[in-house]
């Protein structure tokens, strides 16, 4: 009798769960967002930043708690080379929803190129976190804690982070590896 009861449990769970991922309740609102802002990432995607940043404006004077319209006019403010901006974006898109793994690695890059290595690597090391939790490593995101390993002196877990965006498919790391020689404490990062 008690093994039917816990059938019949378990069955409705089931049956319950299954209903709530058909109504969409299994998908985030970030990614709602993501598909409602489609028509700006687009022209991130072509490299419109200037588009793109007037369309994210336009969506966060009617909404401005989108944390992801302000995730996306953050990568237009770095594009544009706004990188206060930038950072500004970032940290409030991260107080609505701190999963956007990209806002971790614009900040970082903004932080970087600022000169504020020791945050920005702490930035990157959170966007290959998020990146890998969301199961979607980012070569970008190891490319770039690798760039602030080779600045703070810590040459092999650069290497491994080159190797790691490697095998992801990033050129750009593969760069530093060949001009490496036997150890990359040789190569100068500006």
């Amino acid at each position: 009798m008690e093994f039917i009861a816990v059938l019949l449990v378990a069955g409705s769970l089931t049956l319950y769960v299954r209903y709530r991922l058909w109504r969409g309740d299994g998908v985030s609102q970030a990614e709602r967002d993501q598909v409602r802002l489609r028509e700006g990432i687009v022209l991130m995607d072509r490299r419109l930043y200037n588009e793109a940043f007037a369309y994210f404006e336009q969506v966060l004077a009617r909404e401005p708690r989108c944390a992801v319209a302000l995730a996306c006019r953050a990568r237009c403010q770095l594009m544009l080379g706004n990188l206060y901006h930038t950072i500004a974006d970032c940290n409030r898109a991260a107080g609505l929803d701190h999963n956007l793994d990209t806002i971790y690695l614009d900040k970082g890059v903004a932080l970087f190129q600022l000169g504020h290595v020791r945050d920005a690597f702490v930035q990157f090391d959170k966007a290959v976190w998020y990146f890998n939790t969301h199961a979607r490593p980012n070569a970008e995101a190891y490319r770039w804690r690798g760039v602030t390993r080779l600045k703070l002196g810590q040459y092999a877990r650069a290497e491994r982070d080159f190797r790691r965006a490697v095998d992801l498919g990033d050129e750009h790391a593969m760069y530093f590896l060949s001009m490496r020689g036997d150890s990359l404490d040789a190569v100068e990062v500006e």
